[in-house]
């Protein structure tokens, strides 16, 4: 049984709140290795945003200038990883 499916005015706090709890949890309980390349990961994802401002202005000129938005590598030890 949905708990505020009737209450949509509810939904933004609650949806928050539950990112807000997530992200306590795993920085808390997840290996070292996952915190690190979350941290890397969610800054990377905030320089591609930033540079297409908010993917609305993606274009070759970006692209080229900011590579990373879309390049996909291998390391050394067969991880993958967005540099």
């Amino acid at each position: 049984m949905p708990v505020n499916a009737d209450k949509p005015h509810l939904w933004k706090q609650d949806i928050a709140l539950s990112v807000d709890l997530y992200n306590t949890w795993f920085m808390q309980f997840a290996p070292v290795a996952y915190r690190q390349t979350r941290v890397t990961t969610t800054q990377q994802v905030e320089s591609a945003l930033t540079w297409t401002t908010n993917l609305t202005n993606i274009t070759a000129a970006t692209l080229r200038q900011h590579p990373i938005c879309i390049t996909y590598t291998q390391n050394g030890n067969g991880a993958t990883n967005c540099p």
